[in-house]
């Protein structure tokens, strides 16, 4: 029975058709002469178009798709993302970004206004080389390098306050789009937090519209837009290429861990046990950065030639404390301006957790084999790999349809 072309599969298969046009366009560029232009563009053709590929009614759309992604880098220049906001109003933006760290660096320690400042603003200069190095031992890295998981931790904080406040939808729909934006613009448009921002636009959205959320279609959709403007992302930003990657695992292989480990019934225990919840909460955690590492420790690996062993642990007992950091330094920002005896107070609890994080992060990375240096053919076996865990993915999914199938019959 032939599969039915839904608009959503129809977007998917032109925009992979661009993504493949990019690339190949990239090594026309960078590894092979302009004689083999015309090639590629025949053996494609013949791959949409003749042996259909795609397996779709649309096969000219997907192969103008194709062209278009081939030929983009010469059509148009590149667009950076701070060229899009006037220069006027970017400058005030890295200006109060300016003010608000030294703010920190007035009420607290060098090292603890340094890792305050990465977590919320990115940026690793203000860290010294030992604490940046110990970041890297135990694999914390993405932590004080902001990314989307900060703005995804600001978004959830905005969406428990909605039932709270009862906003009309349009209204919160319009603070959410409004924060994120001014906190992408205070991080100086990183890709990882654009990417974050976009996808947290369409959540936005489809809460607005009443429209179920779909998050493998608004990663793609993100990711088609970032490289349309500015293509080289996809080859030379490593933060874009592992924010995506990242995603992607926590999208697609999350659910299928927690219906692996969690398919057992937890009956013996009360459902408002403390202790399960405890669990739940560790192996959530735990399947998180597993979801994360299948998909993004090759790619780790082939980029930093360095693997840290110690990764999950540290994330299981880092990840949770973050959030606490960062609303402690925003209600230190907050009362700093008001209340002398409020900001003691909060300045107190910050240290209490900021003491914790370093505890952690020093008893980790003293650890024998907390990392380990790899070095060899490693673009090979990158390719091996995701090659591999295509198909175990691919076959996964047809024994979850035959499943379906067969409890539907």
């Amino acid at each position: 029975m032939p599969i039915k072309e839904t608009p959503a599969r129809i977007f998917r298969k032109c925009g992979l058709g661009f993504i493949l046009g990019i690339i190949f366009n990239f090594l026309i560029v960078n590894h092979c002469s302009f004689i083999f232009f015309p090639l590629l563009i025949g053996i494609f053709y013949f791959l949409i178009i003749v042996f259909d590929f795609f397996k779709s009614d649309f096969k000219i759309l997907i192969f103008l798709c194709f062209f278009f992604g081939l030929i983009r880098s010469f059509l148009f220049p590149e667009i950076s993302f701070q060229s899009l906001v006037p220069a006027s109003f970017n400058q005030n933006l890295q200006e109060l970004r300016l003010s608000l760290s030294r703010q920190f660096e007035k009420n607290l320690s060098s090292e603890d206004s340094a890792l305050v400042n990465s977590l919320l603003f990115g940026g690793q200069d203000n860290l010294s080389f030992e604490m940046k190095e110990k970041f890297r031992k135990v694999g914390l890295s993405h932590v004080v390098a902001v990314s989307g998981y900060h703005l995804s931790v600001i978004n959830q904080a905005i969406g428990y306050f909605q039932p709270v406040l009862n906003l009309p939808r349009a209204l919160f729909f319009l603070i959410n789009l409004g924060l994120d934006a001014f906190f992408i613009g205070l991080t100086n448009f990183t890709p990882s937090v654009i990417r974050s921002g976009i996808m947290a636009f369409l959540v936005s959205l489809s809460f607005l519209n009443f429209r179920f959320y779909y998050p493998l279609n608004a990663l793609f959709f993100s990711f088609l837009l970032m490289i349309f403007l500015q293509p080289s992302l996809l080859f030379i930003d490593i933060g874009f290429q592992l924010s995506f990657l990242s995603t992607l695992g926590i999208i697609y292989y999350l659910p299928i861990l927690k219906r692996i480990v969690f398919k057992k019934s937890e009956s013996f225990y009360p459902v408002s046990s403390f202790y399960l919840k405890i669990k739940n909460f560790c192996l959530e955690l735990i399947l998180l950065n597993l979801s994360v590492l299948i998909i993004a420790w090759p790619w780790l690996v082939y980029q930093f030639n360095e693997f840290s062993l110690i990764s999950p642990l540290a994330n299981l007992l880092i990840l949770p404390v973050v959030p606490t950091i960062m609303f402690l330094s925003l209600a230190l920002l907050f009362f700093s301006y008001f209340s002398f005896y409020l900001t003691m107070v909060i300045i107190f609890f910050l240290k209490i957790v900021l003491n914790y994080f370093f505890l952690i992060i020093d008893a980790l990375s003293a650890l024998p084999y907390a990392s380990v240096v790899i070095s060899g053919p490693w673009r090979f076996l990158v390719l091996f790999y995701y090659g591999f865990l295509f198909y175990f993915t691919y076959q996964y999914q047809l024994k979850q349809k035959s499943l379906l199938y067969e409890k539907s019959s």
